[in-house]
């Protein structure tokens, strides 16, 4: 039986500190969704088939004409308010970080990283290491062996990439690679003069109202530019709305409409060849700088679990989403069929029921907890120590207790033992604090996590529990259940692998 613990990588230690946002976005609502043309009942045709097909959205916001559509968060989630982890949609601002350079001539992008960087390459850099450029780092035609993955999480990450196995010439094979995003995060602080974020906040977050950014950091305290940021989902809506304006926010120009241009069009097939083109597949469409091309038209930030700010140029709008799923290409197949029809030329005749349906829908999303029994539970998996040798993140062993309050789950991980409350029909809140590292490496859960729980009992009287971690795309499912001949506990880390308990 193969049942779930998913986390995947988190996190969040030392950050960036902003200030909390106003209430709400800083672009206006719309008066209705009729009165900018998009029809009411279509998004919510959209949102029931989010919630029919999708295993797990954390929330979304939809931007046209510049004003705030629809928006809201499936509790106990609140991603409009508070930051939540973007993943490789990070990627995106780093991207934008670089544009500024390059408009204001302090960055080619046909400068070779060694000029850049020369501290950081190898005494003996082969050939192919010289030849590569700013621009490779961008289309991730970076031509290293592997995805640019750190081995070593405590050395110098951008050390470690320009020191890589290079298989291929630089510029000639698209192959993702969160390395050089990172290498790409650090020529921008070399070339600004200061730190990443303190450079985005002057330049970008603070011109168009984003307050909550922060970053998770490598070991030399450099801010994780290939998938550290979070920011809440409001938040991410406005780089979206700001490409879709081509640069241009609230009549005063930020970055260049050239800049957006090539960062936004095909620079490179994202495949090995042409040949591997799928329509029906978003991954195969091309890749700008940072951005993602897509169908219909349209382009993405795009980040692990579903994290996307889709931006539509024909019908000028975006939508934002954070979510946590593993087919990240289900989240794009119901935005293509279910999204793409609300849209109209003109205004729309005012639909006042309608309108109120999506209004109150917003407002009451929420996931539902555990399904199953609150009896019936096979006792001899409570108040049981289990250890997990070879799960992922850190997560080492863990323990169900029941009381007539209710149950509740005892997490170790290398920080130590944590006990968390668990709700039936309901989701409790609790904390729990993952490695006691200061710095991001990936596949490993830092920091302290706001987390909330449910379990419920299934027919065979095993309990099946859920913990979401609050801030990211990241959640924990565990089976307790008695096996053949000993009692065991199963799970798998979202995205990534399962694992078992020791015999007890």
């Amino acid at each position: 039986m193969k049942e779930l613990l998913s986390c995947c990588v988190l996190g969040l230690v030392a950050l960036s500190g902003y200030a909390a946002p106003k209430n709400g976005t800083v672009l206006p609502m719309a008066v209705s969704p009729e009165s900018e043309g998009v029809s009411s009942l279509q998004v919510i045709r959209w949102l029931d088939a989010c919630e029919q097909r999708i295993d797990c959205l954390h929330g979304f916001v939809f931007l046209r004409h510049g004003k705030v559509i629809a928006e809201g968060a499936w509790k106990p989630f609140d991603t409009l308010n508070e930051p939540h982890f973007l993943s490789s949609h990070t990627k995106c601002f780093i991207s934008t970080a670089a544009g500024f350079l390059v408009d204001e001539g302090k960055l080619d992008l046909d400068e070779r990283v060694i000029d850049v960087l020369p501290d950081k390459a190898p005494t003996r850099p082969s050939e192919r290491l010289k030849s590569l450029r700013v621009r490779d780092l961008l289309t991730m035609n970076v031509g290293t062996k592997d995805e640019g993955w750190p081995h070593d999480m405590d050395g110098d990450w951008a050390k470690a990439l320009l020191a890589s196995e290079f298989v291929d010439d630089p510029g000639c094979q698209f192959k993702y690679n969160s390395g050089g995003t990172h290498v790409l995060g650090l020529i921008v602080a070399r070339r600004s003069g200061c730190p990443l974020m303190d450079f985005l906040k002057e330049r970008l977050f603070n011109k168009i109202g984003i307050e909550k950014a922060w970053t998770t950091y490598d070991a030399q305290g450099n801010a994780c530019a290939g998938w550290g940021f979070s920011m809440t989902t409001r938040e991410i809506s406005l780089i979206g709305q700001l490409y879709l304006n081509k640069g241009v926010w609230q009549g005063k120009r930020l970055l260049s409409e050239d800049w957006v241009t090539l960062a936004t069009c095909r620079q490179t097939w994202s495949g090995k060849t042409p040949t591997e083109f799928q329509p029906k597949n978003d991954w195969t469409y091309g890749f700008g700088f940072n951005w993602w091309r897509c169908q219909h038209g349209c382009y993405r930030a795009d980040g692990s679990g579903g994290q996307y700010t889709i931006v539509f140029p024909k019908h000028d709008a975006v939508l934002s989403i954070h979510a946590d799923v593993e087919n990240m290409q289900q989240i794009l197949d119901v935005v293509w069929t279910h999204f793409l029809p609300v849209f109209a030329k003109d205004r729309l005749p005012d639909a006042p029921k309608a309108v109120a349906e999506l209004k109150a829908r917003c407002a009451s999303l929420s996931l539902k907890p555990v399904q199953g029994r609150r009896d019936g539970v096979d006792k001899s998996v409570l108040n049981r120590d289990f250890a997990f040798s070879d799960a992922p993140a850190d997560i080492r062993g863990a323990c169900l207790r029941e009381s007539p309050d209710g149950w509740s789950l005892r997490l170790t991980t290398e920080a130590g033992a944590f006990d968390i409350p668990v709700g039936y029909g309901r989701w409790e809140r609790g904390e729990l604090k993952f490695s006691t590292r200061n710095h991001h490496p990936l596949g490993r859960l830092i920091g302290v996590q706001r987390v909330a729980s449910s379990a419920a009992v299934q027919k065979d009287g095993s309990v099946k529990v859920c913990v979401h971690l609050l801030d990211g795309p990241r959640r924990i499912e565990l089976t307790f259940k008695r096996s053949f001949f000993n009692s065991v506990a199963e799970g798998r880390v979202v995205g990534m692998w399962s694992f078992k308990s020791s015999r007890m």
